[in-house]
């Protein structure tokens, strides 16, 4: 194992990556008091120019890594991640600057190189994955119901409030920082599911 401090904005950014959340992991479940918690963390960084301690993020790397790509299987953190990526996504959707829309997009939401199977960064599990899909390519009119959704439109909610800056919240995530721990564990399902059990 190996645990390293880091940024979101280095663990999530950058060309090339894949996250993947495996079968055994819960679908999502944050809802709106969650994302209220962490709005008002971000929110207070943003004003206060600190760093929000977001806890670490567990994973391995998947046999699929190699030179051209970078798989990541979460093992703790997915709730965490998908929400954040939520709250991305509705900066890109709300901010009139082109270049926080670019970044978003490029650096922390889609592969642009990839086909559509590694298109999207965030692989959620089965009953969440098409609908977080959805939401990142802003084809929510086709969207049912559910915490995914629900949660982007809070978001979306309080971005549209005059008295919040965008690019000052999305600096505030960039530089949230994280325990990054890469478990090496040679992809051992069984072995880090085991452990997650117990």
């Amino acid at each position: 194992m190996r645990a390293t401090e880091a940024t979101i904005k280095n663990f999530l950014g950058g060309l090339d990556k894949i996250f993947l959340i495996p079968p055994f992991q819960r679908n999502y479940v944050w809802n709106k008091k969650n994302c209220q918690e962490l709005w008002n963390d971000f929110k207070k960084c943003a004003n206060d120019n600190t760093s929000h301690y977001l806890g670490n993020i567990i994973y391995y790397l998947s046999d699929n890594s190699g030179a051209s790509c970078t798989e990541l299987i979460l093992v703790d953190g997915q709730q965490r991640l998908t929400t954040i990526l939520l709250l991305l996504v509705a900066i890109r959707d709300t901010t009139l600057d082109n270049k926080i829309k670019n970044d978003i997009d490029n650096k922390y939401l889609k592969n642009i190189s990839y086909d559509q199977k590694y298109r999207i960064k965030l692989k959620s599990v089965i009953n969440d994955n098409d609908d977080f899909q959805k939401i990142v390519d802003g084809n929510i009119a086709s969207l049912k119901k559910s915490l995914l959704f629900d949660n982007y439109r809070f978001f979306v909610e309080q971005l549209s409030d005059s008295n919040n800056n965008h690019k000052e919240i999305f600096e505030a995530i960039a530089r949230s920082q994280i325990v990054d721990v890469n478990l090496q564990t040679n992809n051992n399902l069984e072995l880090v599911q085991t452990v997650f059990e117990k």
